[in-house]
């Protein structure tokens, strides 16, 4: 006669107890060398690279400061992050410090998106060191985490609509009215910091409407009041800071132009490359994400209610259409390589994706586990082969568009090689044989016994040394010139009590965008000094010093004196006779 032994309860919980050790010394880990990577990155920058972008959101906050208005040659900037880095001129009355803080901030901005998306992965459905090691993966992703090492909108941008989407999931839920409040103030505050998150406040009226219809009045007010406030009291600001630091209107009206009217071809061709851009930088973890996503908006409309998943259907959508048209334009006249791939216009969305993939593959059932990871798999493999085969071919060289490339808008692409001999074009195959890879080794471990943790553990692995790469291989030698680059200002201080003015008469030479990076540059490096914008093509300085071009023909013959030149652009600072 067999007997058969029972487990004890001790030794039954001794395998829960095992993955919960593991899932928590993973997470902790990723969580630490998560946010050693992102302080890391924004330790390291210490002088602007982008004199449109960052140096127009440091100058809103100048001048929100209190300090000069910037006379600046770029379109206008939402001021949400600008709020933010107000503090810092208050702080330091320094341009260079300043900056540092900023990316600083951005920085800490990504840090604090980690906790956010982990909240949003418990929402649905992981467990706490999961979500927390989700979340790691996807701030961790190139096209993420490099964005922390610069002055820009972007990773604030990201926090916010994490936040965003983190309050509408649990509105969706609970019905708590806190929740719908803090939905809509929220979408608001993203739409405030970058004009294309616009979307966001649009699918949350459309939220509202639908409540107002259904007799929730409080919820609707709740939700619609808050984005309402906080995005009109935000683009009042906007406008103001249009007209006295920039002195343009046209950003909202070359917006809605292209919108209106863009050409079949252009637009075919830039879309397709953002969604393969999509595909790849997130290691293809988008496709599963869009597949729960779909499910769940289909669950939504058989029981009839607008919930999380309608939330963020409409506010995708809206975003995919603004990206795709807006950069068309471009595109249509080749004015730059990494505009056939812009990733960075769709990144707070292609973020939230693929945590939802992630989530996604934790949650498959095991008796489809095979067939549905294979055909994620063979998903991935079609849309990138119909992409390379299709499109990418009608995508030029970098030298054979106006102005070259910019590594920062298509970061997820950072950790590959753009050169071959002496082109730079697009590394479509590369790109796609690495994400598929990445996507079938994070489909293996998943098979394995305690295959969530492992592939989660992976996916953070992946997404560390991509970035790491990344920014060895890409934004350093793309970018460490800049540092250099800009001179004179140094000089200008050595004369204590001289007034300087900048001359935008421009040299048929070189660029037209030298000249405007040139003066952005001064402005800002030369703060909280004015310095006026001339043409010496229509009058000569009143100023005691003047920044022009090296050759300077006028300049000589009334007797100016050539103090010293810049490395990079063509800029020369001059001192009256």
């Amino acid at each position: 006669m067999t007997t058969v032994e029972s487990s004890t309860p001790a030794e039954a919980a001794a395998p829960r107890r095992r993955r919960l050790r593991l899932e928590t010394t993973a997470a902790v880990s990723a969580v630490t060398v998560t946010v050693a990577l992102l302080l890391f990155l924004g330790a390291t920058r210490s002088s602007p690279v982008f004199f449109g972008d960052e140096i127009g959101y440091l100058a809103n906050a100048i001048a929100l400061a209190g300090g000069p208005h910037l006379q600046l040659d770029a379109g206008s900037y939402y001021p949400g992050w600008s709020f933010v880095l107000v503090p810092l001129w208050w702080a330091f009355r320094d341009p260079l410090a300043m900056y540092q803080g900023a990316v600083v901030l951005s920085a800490l901005s990504q840090v604090a998106t980690i906790p956010v998306l982990a909240l949003l992965g418990r929402r649905l459905g992981l467990t706490t060191g999961q979500s927390l090691l989700a979340a790691c993966a996807v701030v961790a992703l190139p096209a993420h985490a490099l964005l922390a090492g610069f002055a820009l909108a972007e990773s604030f941008a990201g926090l916010l609509v994490a936040a965003t989407a983190l309050a509408v999931v649990a509105a969706a839920k609970t019905g708590d009215r806190r929740w719908f409040a803090a939905a809509g103030a929220l979408a608001g505050a993203a739409f405030v910091t970058h004009g294309r998150l616009a979307p966001l406040v649009a699918a949350t009226l459309v939220w509202a409407a639908l409540l107002l219809c259904r007799k929730d009045r409080r919820a609707a007010a709740a939700l619609a009041l808050p984005a309402l406030l906080v995005a009109g009291a935000g683009y009042a600001v906007y406008r103001h800071l249009e007209l006295t630091v920039y002195g343009s209107t046209a950003r909202e009206s070359t917006g809605i132009a292209r919108l209106l009217g863009s050409e079949a071809g252009p637009t075919a061709l830039g879309g397709s490359g953002q969604a393969w851009y999509a595909l790849v930088a997130t290691a293809g973890l988008a496709i599963p994400g869009v597949l729960l996503g779909v499910r769940a908006v289909v669950a939504e409309v058989r029981a009839r209610r607008f919930g999380w998943a309608s939330w963020g259907a409409v506010a995708f959508l809206g975003l995919v259409a603004i990206g795709v048209t807006y950069v068309s334009h471009a595109v249509g006249r080749s004015e730059r390589l990494d505009l056939f791939v812009y990733g960075r216009y769709l990144q707070p969305a292609t973020d939230l994706v693929a945590l939802l993939g992630l989530v996604q593959l934790v949650r498959l059932r095991p008796r489809h586990r095979f067939r549905n990871s294979a055909l994620v798999l063979a998903s991935l493999i079609a849309a990138a082969a119909a992409y390379c085969l299709l499109a990418a071919a009608a995508v030029p060289a970098a030298r054979e568009t106006r102005a070259g490339w910019n590594a920062m808008n298509v970061l997820g692409l950072s950790p590959f090689t753009w050169h071959h001999g002496r082109e730079v074009t697009v590394p479509a195959v590369q790109a796609s044989l690495v994400a598929a890879a990445a996507l079938a080794l994070l489909l293996v471990l998943r098979r394995i016994p305690r295959g969530p943790t492992w592939m989660l553990i992976a996916a953070v692995a992946l997404a560390l040394a991509g970035s790491i790469v990344g920014q060895a291989r890409t934004v350093v030698p793309a970018y460490s010139s800049y540092a250099s680059a800009f001179v004179l200002a140094p000089r200008v201080e050595e004369e204590p009590g001289a007034t300087v003015s900048f001359d935008v008469r421009r040299n048929p030479l070189r660029p037209n965008t030298d000249t405007a990076i040139s003066q952005n540059a001064y402005q800002f490096f030369l703060a909280p000094t004015v310095v006026p914008v001339i043409d010496t093509g229509d009058a000569m300085p009143t100023t005691d010093l003047v920044i022009t071009r090296r050759n300077w023909p006028a300049g000589i013959a009334a007797g100016w004196r050539l103090i010293a030149n810049d490395a990079r652009y063509d800029n020369s600072l001059w001192a009256r006779p």
